[in-house]
């Protein structure tokens, strides 16, 4: 299309300069010649002696009354302030409650969560603050030093350097404005893009820079360069907002570094607590990271998070450890009767208690793998590793637990039957010798104290061949379980036991209170009385 300046002096003279300046710029468009009568043309010119009918300056360049600065209003209502209301009510602050009512108030309520694939997501540390998407400060376009002035070409307009040629197939800064030009040189206005990213030129040309609202959705140019900002996070006036990747606003969750953060409806950046649906969620109050997978402390309150994010409510497992937090997400400490069974949880860090025995405010508990308190008979399991031969050797204690789940110590009668706990720790005495208040009582395999005869079967080193060997005793108690000392005629035979209720085998002993001495063969079968050994 042909590019003509005329001044309306006669149709003669308009022809000739029609004609003139065709030939000047045949080269854009050669076929297109326009009659006079069908084109009218406005000349503002810029630096220049000769004066144009309409003497306007250059900065105002419309019939429609619009001028060239981006911080007017344009008539679709949009400034660049992103403090100003508009239609909807959304302005630029993050403090101004919003149509969601949405505060930074645990109590408050928000929308629900839009996006349900945030249960999918693995999280970094959220702990780390965020890196702000950093703008360049650059200049979006060359700047115009030759003189020139804008033509009005029916309804386009184009900026025509005194030397004839104009701007074209970019961006320019025209008296401290920017402007786009398309390849023909025509003035462009709306979305336009380059190989540096989007900007917005309003009804006027000039580069629209701050808060757009395009439609129903909000886009923010650069306030010094007017690039739209897109794909991240963005600090404007002191509040965060996200965009997405075509520029638009983000308002609710936003995924971001596999990182989730939520924007209210206002746009802005949430923190602290936020009700979403019926699942309470944490914001980071430094960066906005959504707290997920693991326990945080937050105001002096821990409190438990899933790979969702969600506040923990119940039981929690953390790595191979459980929790416990109330209705509340605050985690619980002390004891604790859930569905019909008491649980403990640690009073300082709120670990549960499970599989051993566990001392608290100074009596000892027990605890079964499922971390339910025990009542009654509670076998627990350990491994020790052999030094020597680094085989594991598995071993059992039992221990006894009243109806409180305390454990019980010292002497304990069950169905007729005595047993012992160790008035110290409150393991079971089995499958021994034990000597209790100066005696000696003897426990079976199963901790049952035994009456009459015992076996017990010792084990020693022996000196000459460092081997272990073992050898039996026999000790004889009575039905109170007390060692008895005395003749026992059992089978036809008799036998001795000592004051500790040992039965005399294989030689000389005192007998009949240490007045006689009596010979025994390797059984304790007594073979009669004898001499003093000498």
């Amino acid at each position: 299309m042909k590019r003509r300046t005329i001044k309306l002096v006669s149709v003669f003279l308009t022809v000739s300069l029609v004609m003139s300046q065709a030939m000047l710029v045949s080269a854009k468009d050669a076929g297109s010649v326009r009659s006079v009568v069908e084109k009218t043309e406005t000349v503002y010119a810029e630096n220049e002696g000769d004066d144009a009918e309409d003497n306007t300056s250059n900065d105002a360049k419309t019939n429609d009354g619009t001028d060239d600065n981006a911080g007017d209003e344009t008539d679709d209502g949009t400034g660049d302030n992103a403090g100003d209301e508009t239609d909807d009510g959304v302005g630029d602050n993050a403090g101004d409650e919003t149509d969601d009512g949405t505060g930074d108030n645990a109590g408050d309520e928000t929308d629900k969560r839009i996006d349900d694939s945030s249960d999918d997501e693995t999280y970094n540390d959220i702990d780390e603050e965020h890196p702000d998407d950093v703008v360049e400060d650059e200049e979006p376009g060359q700047k115009v030093t030759e003189p020139g002035g804008w033509v009005l070409s029916g309804k386009r307009w184009w900026y025509r350097y005194n030397s004839g040629s104009y701007p074209a197939n970019g961006i320019y800064e025209i008296s401290g404005t920017y402007y786009a030009f398309d390849k023909d040189g025509w003035m462009l206005t709306g979305w336009h893009k380059n190989e540096k990213g989007w900007y917005y030129f309003d009804a006027s040309g000039a580069m629209f820079k701050g808060w757009l609202l395009s439609g129903k959705t909000w886009y923010y140019l650069d306030s010094s360069n007017g690039k739209m900002y897109e794909d991240g996070i963005y600090s404007v006036n002191g509040a965060e907002y996200a965009f997405d990747k075509s520029g638009a606003m983000v308002v609710g969750w936003y995924l971001s570094d596999k990182t989730w953060y939520y924007f209210d409806a206002s746009g802005a950046m949430k923190k602290g607590w936020i009700l979403s649906g019926n699942t309470w969620y944490y914001l980071g109050l430094s960066d906005g990271a959504m707290y997920a997978e693991g326990i945080f402390t937050i105001a002096d309150v821990a409190y438990g998070f899933d790979k969702s994010g969600a506040m923990a409510v119940g039981w929690y497992l953390d790595d191979t450890t459980w929790y416990y937090f109330n209705a509340n997400g605050a985690m619980y400490k002390g004891w604790a009767l859930i569905s019909g069974k008491w649980y403990y949880l640690d009073s300082s860090d709120g670990k549960m208690y499970a599989n051993g025995k566990k001392t608290i405010d100074g009596k000892d508990y027990c605890f079964d793998r499922s971390g339910a308190m025990t009542i009654g008979w509670y076998k627990y399991s350990s491994t020790v590793k052999d030094p020597e031969t680094g085989m594991i050797h598995k071993y059992y204690t039992w221990y006894y637990c009243e109806e409180s789940g305390a454990v019980h110590k010292e002497w304990l009668r069950l169905d007729g039957k005595w047993y012992y706990l160790d008035p110290v720790n409150g393991n079971r005495y089995e499958n021994n010798i034990y000597t209790i208040d100066g005696k000696n009582y003897g426990f079976d395999k199963n901790g049952v104290m035994a009456t009459g005869w015992y076996e017990y079967t010792a084990t020693f080193t022996n000196p000459n061949t460092g081997k272990v060997e073992t050898y039996v005793e026999k000790y004889y108690f009575d039905d109170n379980g007390m060692p008895y000392n005395g003749w026992i005629s059992s089978n036809g035979s008799w036998y001795w036991t000592d004051e500790n209720g040992k039965m005399c085998a294989d030689g000389v002993y005192k007998t009949d209170k240490g007045t006689k001495y009596s010979k025994f063969d390797a059984n304790g079968k007594w073979l009669g009385y004898v001499d003093a050994p000498k």
